[in-house]
């Protein structure tokens, strides 16, 4: 995609990322760390649904530690923050 259309990328990672963690979850939280990345700067509910449907997806491989270490992250990240 072209640069200037964040959501739009940090979405198709998301996507990405989901449809890789069953086969290789170090790749799916290799991208979803980039999505990840690209979220803290978005105020998208969308994309925190996306970013909890790979950690969703990613619950079965938790022992690995990137993914358990991802998947905290990604909790944190949703968490309502006070103002």
């Amino acid at each position: 995609m072209a640069d200037g259309y964040t959501r739009g990328r940090m979405f198709n990672l998301c996507l990405l990322a989901s449809a890789r963690a069953d086969e290789d979850p170090r790749e799916a939280v290799r991208i979803g760390n980039d999505a990840l990345g690209m979220a803290a700067g978005l105020e998208s509910r969308r994309s925190l649904a996306y970013l909890r449907e790979i950690r969703h997806r990613l619950a079965p491989h938790a022992a690995l530690p990137e993914v358990s270490d991802f998947r905290q992250r990604v909790r944190e990240a949703a968490m309502p923050r006070a103002d």
